[in-house]
């Protein structure tokens, strides 16, 4: 599964990775597939719910390198991309 990326000037990748994987985590965390109580729910997610993640860590990435140094979104300005995208 893929998604494409997000538009953005890239102003610095340092942090790239690390923000998409964060972006992941929360983007898992926030439906409930993380933990033990997740793990079964995550085995069984469908198609949609891989692409809404993705996207949720794509945005992430895509905030991050728009400005200087590894400086991630918060949930807000995340929340906000998510809704322009």
């Amino acid at each position: 599964m893929s998604i494409g990326a997000v538009p953005t000037d890239v102003v610095d990748t340092v942090g790239a990775g690390d923000a998409f994987m964060s972006g992941t985590l929360h983007a898992l965390a926030s439906r409930g597939l993380l933990g033990a109580d997740g793990r079964e729910r995550l085995r069984s997610v469908d198609a949609g719910t891989v692409t809404e993640v993705l996207r949720h860590a794509a945005a992430s990435a895509a905030l991050t390198v728009a400005r200087a140094g590894a400086d991630p979104p918060d949930a807000a300005e995340l929340e906000a991309a998510l809704k322009r995208i």
